[in-house]
């Protein structure tokens, strides 16, 4: 197929193409690049999330900054919030990461709509993410689309998750420690120059050396103290990024969550593969009230469906 072929000439543009394919019809991008995504992993992928207005995005960009100094080739997917009506999303994250004057093949920045997804990212995130690994970035960079504690499902796609968090959240950091807070591989206190940001790496630090999820573990997660305006930290957080991959102990971490990422990648398919096909048997319904036994029959529609295929 021309895509393929321009993913393996490692053209952009078939890469671009490819991605929408995967965001606007999942199942039709699994059927038409299955033998890409079955791919093994190529890129170290790194995942930041964490509140809106955390300064995710600015974060990113100066990693992004880094890495291409250092010759390092870059992919960004940033998941933007969509309508509730039109699916469409605003996709300011590519805007706020954009920057000017960099060499396009070496920095490849796309927004996804995450079309009412739950879990801070979208449908098509599983085939974008194998998409852009199969075309060979050296680094590629993850960012959800920043609605608090329930952004978990990134844990399932990036290798190592950075969870961004500002002074003055208050009681926050308490109610997401059995959520958000459990899937970080590191802690950022973003905004480092605000009034309570060292109470706020203070309590982390706390929270991680008395909390049950981290005892006896090989892997702790570290707190870092930035300024993404002012570039305050940032040399201490990329050197530790960069250096992840080559820690004994995070790769131990890395091979038992591969195995979660199957698992969720599989799940996320099904859940793309349901949702079409509930939309197509809906279609062919007088739906004007919920009932279980309106769910029964669509159920039911949606197999026959599948046994006559």
């Amino acid at each position: 197929m021309q895509l393929i072929e321009g993913l393996k000439r490692r053209d952009l543009r078939a890469l671009a193409k490819a991605i929408s394919l995967a965001e606007n019809d999942p199942l039709k991008a699994e059927e038409v690049f299955g033998e890409v995504i079955s791919q093994p992993p190529m890129s170290f992928k790194v995942g930041l999330t964490g509140p809106p207005g955390s300064g995710k995005s600015t974060l990113i960009r100066n990693i992004v900054s880094r890495a291409v100094e250092e010759n390092m080739s870059v992919g960004v997917l940033a998941v933007d919030p969509s309508s509730p009506f039109s699916g469409g999303a605003l996709l300011a994250d590519r805007l706020r990461i954009a920057i000017p004057n960099l060499d396009p093949s070496k920095v490849f920045i796309r927004s996804l709509s995450s079309r009412g997804h739950l879990g801070g990212l979208s449908p098509g995130i599983v085939a974008s993410v194998k998409l852009m690994d199969y075309y060979g970035f050296d680094l590629l960079l993850l960012e959800t689309v920043g609605v608090g504690q329930a952004e978990v499902e990134v844990m399932y796609l990036a290798d190592l998750v950075g969870v961004v968090l500002v002074p003055n959240l208050g009681d926050d950091i308490q109610a997401m420690k059995s959520g958000l807070m459990e899937v970080a591989d590191l802690f950022v206190v973003n905004k480092c120059t605000l009034q309570g940001a060292e109470k706020l790496r203070l309590e982390l630090e706390s929270l991680i050396e008395n909390s049950p999820r981290f005892q006896n573990v090989l892997w702790k997660p570290p707190v870092f103290s930035t300024d993404a305006l002012t570039g305050e930290g940032l040399e201490e957080l990329w050197a530790f990024i960069k250096n992840s991959p080559r820690d004994e102990n995070f790769l131990k971490l890395l091979e038992k969550k591969r195995k979660r990422q199957v698992h969720f990648q599989i799940y996320q398919s099904l859940l793309n593969y349901f949702r079409l096909k509930a939309e197509d048997a809906m279609k062919l319904l007088s739906l004007d009230h919920y009932s279980p036994t309106v769910v029964r029959e669509l159920i039911k529609k949606i197999l026959e469906g599948r046994e006559e295929e």
